[in-house]
């Protein structure tokens, strides 16, 4: 698998887990939480999406865990999106919960890749 589809598929897991979560803050240990993962990637994924806003933590230890790790206001209002391309107009956090759980890794990876590509027109209607 390349890059962008680990990558894509890590936003994924990582945004319907804490959308599950929210409001709470929670620990994650990403090599428990998510099975098997790439370390590298899955951190700069969790490094990407703080410093892209959709989620916030604390601090990390070696590179696996992560603490109170929350999604950013901009995050949840994302996921509380209900796009027209989805069945039942559901949101996208109950869609990526729905493919997480079902654990298709490549459904994941499309609702993430759609998630990501609505999220510039989203917000760029914001600012």
């Amino acid at each position: 698998m390349d890059n962008i589809k680990t990558f894509d598929l890590y936003v994924g897991k990582i945004l319907a887990f804490l959308y599950k979560e929210f409001p709470c803050k929670c620990e994650l240990n990403y090599k428990s939480d998510f099975g098997e993962v790439n370390a590298k990637i899955m951190f700069a994924t969790l490094i990407w999406l703080k410093d892209s806003g959709f989620i916030d933590f604390q601090s990390t230890i070696n590179d696996d865990f992560i603490y109170n790790a929350i999604l950013s206001a901009k995050g949840l209002e994302l996921l509380k999106q209900k796009p027209k391309s989805l069945e039942n107009s559901i949101s996208f956090g109950e869609w990526l919960s729905q493919c997480a759980s079902s654990g298709k890794d490549e459904l994941i990876k499309r609702s993430a890749s759609e998630l990501l590509h609505y999220s510039l027109g989203f917000l760029a209607k914001l600012f």
